[in-house]
């Protein structure tokens, strides 16, 4: 469910029927750079060089690390961070949990004060895990790099972490280096219907396409629903949403269909 649940390698191309942001296929003028990048992963999830005890050593004080986020111990944190040994864990990428960093781990679990903690103390808001997603993405979707360990949190907390994370200087219109997608549409896709709106308030761009000529619009429209995921079905929500703040409808993507017909023929 949602925009991007796997963590799958970049620049692997997806079918083009599946329902969400990340899963339609990709167009005929990236598939000559996808090898270019494919031999790039490892090296972009995977910058922790150095001797292999150096690696162990790092990697130990980041399950630490991480033990005493999920726990809130805020004091204990910071006396470890503040250690200059310590100090580089900050911006361990994991590659064993899909290359996330510590910053992305503690919004995840749902904690905006130590999103605050670790971004004082330099943690690196830009770096992105092996599915080009930076922490503003992992905020916004809320997916663990493993649904088999996938906490649910409440959009009112990832939205405390989306705000500390813009007041950090983080672009709300960047989009991926690979698909092109926004925030908005990671949203849409991932039927979180109150960050739709708050990035709405937050003039978040709303007819920015994708790499599929996509808007925010066409990602709600085409997004496949899960019955018991919530009472009520959020795209209805986040399409009146988008169209009250004036989407412009009218958009094709590169199938030259819009948001309303894409919606009407996948309803057949």
């Amino acid at each position: 469910m949602g925009c991007c649940a796997t963590s799958e390698n970049k620049v692997v191309p997806e079918p083009e029927e599946e329902n969400t942001v990340t899963t339609t296929s990709e167009p005929a003028d990236t598939e000559s750079k996808s090898s270019e990048k494919n031999a790039e992963t490892t090296l972009n999830i995977v910058p922790n060089k150095g001797k292999k005890e150096d690696r162990d050593a790092m990697k130990a004080i980041r399950v630490s690390l991480e033990s005493k986020i999920t726990e809130g111990d805020v004091d204990a944190v910071k006396e470890m961070i503040t250690d200059s040994k310590n100090s580089k864990a900050i911006n361990y990428i994991d590659p064993e949990s899909g290359g996330t960093t510590l910053l992305m781990f503690a919004i995840q679990i749902g904690k905006p004060d130590m999103v605050q903690l670790l971004i004082d103390s330099k943690a690196d808001v830009n770096a992105e895990d092996s599915r080009y997603h930076n922490a503003l993405f992992r905020a916004v979707e809320n997916h663990s790099s493993d649904d088999s360990k996938e906490i649910k949190i409440s959009q009112k907390t990832q939205i405390e972490s989306i705000e500390i994370l813009l007041e950090a200087g983080m672009d709300i219109n960047k989009q991926t280096s690979d698909k092109k997608e926004t925030y908005l549409m990671c949203a849409a896709g991932s039927y979180k219907d109150e960050i739709v709106d708050y990035l709405i308030k937050k003039k978040a761009s709303l007819n920015t396409q994708d790499w599929n000529k996509q808007t925010a619009l066409h990602i709600a429209a085409k997004s496949k629903y899960v019955p018991d995921m919530e009472e009520k079905d959020p795209r209805v929500k986040i399409i009146i949403s988008l169209l009250k703040s004036q989407v412009d409808a009218t958009i094709e993507d590169k199938w030259g269909e819009t948001a309303l017909e894409l919606c009407q023929r996948k309803k057949k």
